[in-house]
């Protein structure tokens, strides 16, 4: 099955995976679920990097390399019918990066991995 995994769910399976979500956990330890790591992760996780709130044990160049890549996640482009879409999501929460992350799966029919309780008010299927 395919999912799209949320920024902090990315980083937290990566370096303290312990506090994923027991569901979350077993979809992550099984190879044969389909990951997403979406562009706007990695390009929030670029401007947290850049105002010193997120540190990675190397620079997030080498750590895409690394880690998306070599632990078998999929890259998602963010596609024109997410960002439209998000045009229509209520603001029940404003986080830019989170609204396009919601939108990218609304768009695919994929579920979410994800902690975040706000989620669930779009209508989405989120899993922790």
């Amino acid at each position: 099955m395919e999912y799209l995994v949320d920024t902090q769910a990315l980083i937290w399976w990566d370096a303290q995976p312990d506090r994923i979500g027991p569901k979350a956990f077993t979809i992550f330890s099984n190879q044969n679920n389909i990951l997403y790591a979406s562009h706007a992760s990695i390009w929030e996780m670029a401007i947290k990097m850049r105002l010193g709130k997120l540190k990675l044990p190397m620079d997030l160049n080498r750590w895409v390399e690394e880690y998306i890549r070599d632990s078998g996640f999929i890259l998602l482009p963010i596609s024109l019918d997410a960002i439209l879409h998000t045009q229509g999501l209520a603001m029940h929460h404003g986080d830019p990066f989170d609204r396009i992350l919601i939108s990218q799966a609304f768009v695919q029919g994929w579920p979410v991995l994800g902690s975040d309780s706000q989620w669930d008010a779009y209508g989405i299927e989120r899993i922790w």
